[in-house]
């Protein structure tokens, strides 16, 4: 490597390391971002698995990149600016970043080296003014990364995430078994008297709405929706109840096995019939009494 090489690495190298860590920087922001949106429409399963994907596709960008961001303040791109400020000849110096030519070539290293020289020394003479003109951009990377990163940490903390909801984002394969998994529907009891009522419990893993299906005999199917809560349950009062009820549950695609609530009936006498049965000594037939209002005289005995 040429001592000219060598200068323009050194005078590049801190931009270059800069510039790399604000594209690090603009893509942690965007990573955040994009975790608060799949964290406000968590447990929703497609929203969930795009974030997941997109902060994938976002850090393998950000390392492309930040190595691309090396190049952009790489010895070439140096030496131009050195021969801009110094008003040299183009490729004055950084014709000077190739290895020296092998003796076989007809070159002569003496006046390579001379050549060598010149140009590290007009690199030195223009460093200053090639710092300012990098330090400016290296600044405006700088700010735009540390506006990204500030603006998504916002986004993040915003979309709560330590919340219920937020385990579905934070577990993205789970959240997608329970995608697929039936809607449950359960009932605090099963037969009732009439005028009571049942408590019905909705669970739908991965999903935030559900509806809620009931029917009498005879009659169509009512629908009623639900909101669920952070583990993707609803609890609702159905009563009071004076017939037999039916319910079932629905969430898009998903359905629940269809449950019955039985009304019973109060019990009443609908005939009542008195016999009045004799001791044998009293040598008297068993006979009917008419029930009513008056005592009803039976032999002593």
């Amino acid at each position: 490597m040429t001592d000219t090489a060598l200068r323009l690495r050194r005078l590049g190298s801190p931009h270059a390391r800069a510039r790399a860590g604000a594209v690090l920087l603009t893509s942690a922001g965007v990573v955040l971002a994009l975790a608060g949106a799949g964290l406000a429409l968590a447990p929703r399963v497609a929203p969930v698995l795009l974030a997941w994907l997109l902060i994938v596709g976002v850090v393998g960008v950000a390392l492309w990149v930040a190595r691309r961001a090396r190049r952009i303040v790489g010895p070439p791109v140096v030496g131009r600016l050195v021969e801009a400020a110094a008003g040299t000849r183009a490729g004055s110096v950084v014709g000077l970043l190739a290895p020296p030519p092998a003796a076989t070539t007809g070159a002569s290293p003496e006046l390579l080296r001379l050549a060598d020289q010149r140009a590290a020394v007009v690199v030195t003479r223009a460093a200053p003014a090639v710092q300012r003109a990098l330090a400016r951009g290296t600044r405006d990377w700088l700010l735009a990364g540390a506006v990204a990163a500030l603006l998504g940490a916002a986004v993040f903390v915003a979309a709560s995430p330590a919340a219920g909801r937020a385990a579905a984002f934070w577990h993205p394969f789970r959240t997608l078994a329970d995608a697929r998994s039936p809607v449950r529907l359960s009932v605090d009891r099963t037969t009732v008297r009439r005028g009571d009522s049942v408590t019905v419990t909705v669970e739908v893993p991965a999903a935030t709405r559900a509806t809620l299906w009931t029917r009498r005999p005879g009659e169509p199917w009512t629908p009623a929706p639900l909101t669920l809560d952070s583990q993707g349950r609803a609890v609702r009062r159905v009563g009071p109840l004076d017939s037999d009820l039916y319910l079932r549950a629905s969430s898009g695609t998903r359905r629940s096995l269809e449950r019955r609530v039985t009304v019973q009936l109060p019990a009443f006498i609908a005939a009542l019939q008195l016999t009045a049965r004799y001791p044998a000594y009293l040598s008297h037939p068993d006979e009917p009494l008419a029930p009513g209002a008056d005592t009803i005289a039976i032999p002593e005995g």
